[in-house]
């Protein structure tokens, strides 16, 4: 949405002005004035953005007030001997082939796929690859992370959008679910409310009832989250548990990023107990500053210990 000032008016002309409406559709030609800081500034609609969802990736971002898709690139790291990942694209492709069994039955064609497990074990990866495989070019794949926008503004989002006349599916990536507001020490530490997230898992919010949706969710906090959530069918109908790899996949996913490594550094990662994003920062650090391996992954260790600690023990009070 392009959109030019008419007035910038001081504090004493504001009586009245009214904050921007964030879920009207603003059309050209239309003004609107918001109050930002001592002043009321008027704006004026100037060239209107397309709302209409087309196959593609996207990303949700929020700036200022508003919320909005822009487009994401998929980078996917090489798959390392031993790493553990679930191939979970051959049961949603049989989804997807199949959705028409919900359609005829009034039903809802939604599939809902739950990935935890510690930090960085490969969660997101899987996710990427599974999009990556499938979305083919009628799809359109969106990742949403909850510590930038919630699943309200997510939802109202997608209803502010039309459909593309050739999109045959919609995958939905929540990210880090349960755990951004969680760990937020600015936010405070609150357990938020799950009713957005319910209705989006039941398909009750979605905006096109008729398209084959899959939701796919990553956390790192599984104990977060409410029985309901996870054990009523229709949720979640794939509940995935990712391990730690072992100190050997680690080894053999830090090779495949072709950083010559020496003795020392073997033994560092070999000592296992971190996920791969962990060995990834470590080798970087050597990489372009020189840090030794073994210091950084320590560190990271100790770290992941003091988090879980500090989790668990906020959690007493629930």
């Amino acid at each position: 949405m392009r959109k030019k000032i008419v007035s910038i008016d001081s504090m004493h002309k504001q009586i009245g002005v009214q904050e921007h409406n964030y879920d009207h559709r603003y059309r050209k030609g239309e003004q609107y004035s918001i109050l930002h800081g001592d002043k009321s500034i008027t704006y004026e609609i100037t060239e209107e953005d397309d709302y209409t969802l087309l196959p593609g990736v996207y990303v949700v971002r929020k700036q200022s007030y508003s919320v909005f898709l822009k487009p994401k690139e998929l980078l996917l790291e090489p798959n390392a001997e031993g790493v553990e990942t679930y191939d979970i694209s051959e049961k949603i492709n049989i989804f997807l082939e199949n959705y028409r069994f919900f359609t005829e039955r009034g039903l809802i064609p939604k599939r809902g796929v739950l990935l935890h497990g510690p930090p960085g074990c490969g969660k997101t990866h899987s996710i990427n690859r599974t999009i990556t495989n499938l979305v083919g070019k009628n799809g359109v794949a969106i990742y949403v992370a909850m510590d930038e926008v919630s699943i309200g503004q997510f939802v109202n989002l997608l209803e502010g959008h039309t459909l593309g006349a050739n999109v045959d599916k919609l995958f939905i990536v929540i990210e880090d679910l349960g755990g951004g507001e969680i760990t937020d020490e600015k936010k405070g530490f609150f357990i938020p409310s799950m009713s957005d997230l319910l209705a989006l898992l039941d398909g009750n919010s979605l905006p096109w009832k008729k398209l084959p949706t899959v939701i796919l969710s990553t956390t790192n906090y599984p104990k977060n989250f409410l029985a309901n959530l996870i054990d009523r069918p229709g949720r979640f109908d794939e509940v995935l548990e990712f391990g730690l790899p072992t100190g050997e996949a680690s080894l053999a996913y830090a090779q495949t990023l072709k950083v010559p490594l020496n003795d020392f550094d073997n033994h560092a990662i070999l000592k296992g107990g971190v996920g791969l994003s962990h060995v990834k920062e470590a080798i970087v650090k050597r990489a372009v500053y020189g840090d030794p391996i073994s210091k950084t992954l320590d560190q990271m260790r100790e770290r992941s210990v003091r988090i879980q600690k500090d989790l668990e023990e906020k959690l007493k009070i629930f």
